[in-house]
């Protein structure tokens, strides 16, 4: 049973991890994990031996897995990357700077035990996601030459990131209108509006540190490590119309737009169901019932999405931690 606990919470049990959970107890073993400094890729690659190259950071990647002590916040971090999705392929200005995919990484190893809001703004004002999702030097619009602010970021952060396409009950069903159809989370025309918030987002810092004067000093290479600063000289202004009839209201800064926008995003009723039906499948299973999703969320709702908390509900549920092996409800394919 601590082997079986130790697949879902590890990247493997071993003799001794296998030792600690049968002397602890599961519910011990998880708070002196999570009591564990984190181990950040940005330390692990260079720990590595091997030379420097643009795959350096995934072999540090694989050194954290194979050996870090803190593996609950290794995987924790896995799993996150897995929902906030961004390319690191080579050949790119994010590919070739390791220092950029770690420090990216590494908010989900710093954070991941933290409340969702914190890695929801890290992620937002992240330049490789500006980079990846085009929210960096994301211009106000210009009717005059047929100009309109990027909405690739605006679209994912909803679709993929926090509320999904439709309004979601706490066991995760979908909630229906009279008709009996589902009820969508958003349409097109918040898209626009919510593109409108995130215009004005460039870079901190200019010639790879220096502080950066105004939204067009363009960065490169270490300017990358840096969180983006909403320049206020292109970001839209005016009241914005979003989701739920949420209303970013005219004379704000571009920060305060953002922020207010973060706020209304983590605190919607579909994120614990959406987050905790991926952690879920993340950890013990790919079709978790109905029941174990609704104590999930309701983890989520008592302790205001501090992912550390929900974490243990995941993986101290009784569907995972008992329950019918044999039930459609159970397991994963294994991570390969």
């Amino acid at each position: 049973e601590a082997a079986r606990f130790l697949i879902q919470s590890s990247f493997g049990p071993t003799t001794e991890s296998i030792g600690e959970v049968v002397g602890q107890g599961i519910t011990g073993y998880l708070d002196q994990q999570m009591s564990l400094a984190p181990s950040l890729t940005k330390v692990g690659m260079w720990r590595t031996g091997l030379p420097f190259s643009s795959a350096l950071w995934r072999h540090g990647w694989w050194r954290l897995a194979l050996i870090a002590p803190d593996q609950l916040r290794q995987r924790m971090a896995y799993a996150l990357s897995q929902i906030f999705v961004m390319n690191t392929e080579p050949g790119t200005v994010i590919g070739d700077n390791i220092d950029t995919q770690a420090i990216y990484y590494d908010i989900f190893v710093k954070y991941g035990f933290d409340e969702f809001r914190q890695v929801l703004e890290d992620v937002t004002y992240s330049p490789a996601m500006g980079f990846y999702l085009s929210h960096l030097n994301n211009r106000k619009g210009d009717l005059s030459i047929n100009r309109f602010p990027d909405e690739n970021f605006a679209r994912e952060i909803m679709q993929l990131f926090t509320i999904g396409l439709w309004k979601l009950n706490p066991d995760g069903t979908h909630q229906i209108d009279e008709s009996g159809a589902s009820i969508p989370t958003y349409d097109n025309d918040v898209i626009t509006e919510l593109a409108k918030v995130f215009t004005g987002m460039s870079h901190s810092t200019t010639n790879n540190g220096s502080a950066a004067e105004s939204f067009y000093d363009q960065g490169s290479g270490n300017d990358y490590k840096f969180p983006m600063k909403v320049w206020d000289e292109e970001h839209e202004q005016g009241p914005k119309v979003l989701f739920d009839d949420v209303v970013i209201p005219d004379g704000q800064t571009g920060e305060e737009d953002v922020q207010q926008t973060l706020d209304a995003l983590s605190e919607h009723e579909n994120v614990p169901p959406f987050i905790s039906y991926r952690l879920i499948q993340r950890f013990t299973t790919s079709n978790p019932s109905r029941a174990y999703l609704s104590r999930v969320n309701s983890c989520w709702d008592r302790c205001d999405g501090e992912m550390g908390q929900v974490l243990k509900a995941i993986l101290l549920d009784p569907e995972a931690r008992g329950g019918d092996l044999d039930s459609e409800y159970s397991g994963k394919v294994r991570e390969p």
